[in-house]
């Protein structure tokens, strides 16, 4: 009876643990994992879940061995993540990016083959995006996380960032037929206020969006990020109450 108290009892610690460490690297890495969008937060679900699966029954691996090696697995993701967020050959190998596979109604035949994309794949998901025929179809892109986002005649086409995380995303500029020569350019001649405004026009719920974007970006205000962001919305004719709103909803 003893005997069998001590089994399930370290079986029960090292379930406890391994519960920790779930909720430990879910709050230290984001929560990503909880609806992975790339195959790192699949990885980190699936390994995590074998490595407590695997030794939570096995005697032979004591708690302070379980706890290395759940330290240890936790620490190489962290890297991983932290190289994917800083070198952009890692968030290449790591994550990938979205493939076109129909553009204007034709299948993109030699990207369906090299990412490996079935026939019978590619119609499934078109049909339930609730398309039933390729010619409709003005652009298809399937993300890093296998979802197919399709874009019809007659609808905006899907944007892209051309920076993410500080890097620059050579998928969006192949699209848009651009190089990084002339993204540095634009860079160096960032456009006006007077020129964003007028670009937006009327529309409150765009102009809204841009001023979002832009306080996003200026998440430590200087003194010159306040100054642009009070001119910004006073050129988008955002009033003091729609601004305070904004900022709020987007946790300032």
């Amino acid at each position: 009876m003893t005997e069998a108290m001590a089994v399930y009892g370290m079986v029960f610690a090292k379930l406890a643990i391994g519960l920790l460490a779930i909720i430990l690297q879910i709050n230290l890495m984001g929560k990503g994992n909880l609806a992975p969008t790339s195959a790192l937060d699949q990885l980190q679900n699936y390994v995590l879940g074998g490595i407590i699966g695997a030794i939570i029954y096995n005697d032979q691996i004591g708690i302070l061995q379980f706890m290395l090696v759940l330290i240890l697995w936790t620490i190489l993701v962290m890297t991983l993540k932290f190289l994917k967020g800083n070198l952009r050959i890692f968030k290449a190998i790591l994550d990938g990016h979205p493939v076109i596979v129909i553009e204007k109604g034709h299948i993109l035949t030699e990207e369906c083959m090299r990412y490996g994309i079935q026939a019978a794949e590619l119609k499934l998901k078109l049909r339930a995006a609730g398309v039933q025929y390729v010619t409709d179809v003005k652009r298809a892109v399937l993300e890093q996380n296998g979802q197919l986002n399709v874009v019809q005649f007659g609808e905006d086409n899907i944007r892209f960032d051309l920076i993410d995380d500080g890097q620059i995303n050579q998928f969006t500029l192949d699209v848009i037929e651009k190089d990084r020569d002339w993204l540095e350019q634009e860079i160096q001649n960032p456009i006006s206020i007077n020129e964003i405004a007028r670009l937006v026009g009327n529309d409150t719920a765009l102009a809204s969006n841009v001023y979002l974007a832009a306080r996003l970006v200026s998440k430590d205000l200087s003194r010159k990020e306040i100054i642009f962001l009070a001119d910004l919305a006073k050129a988008l004719g955002l009033d003091d109450a729609l601004v305070e709103q904004l900022e709020k909803q987007a946790g300032f």
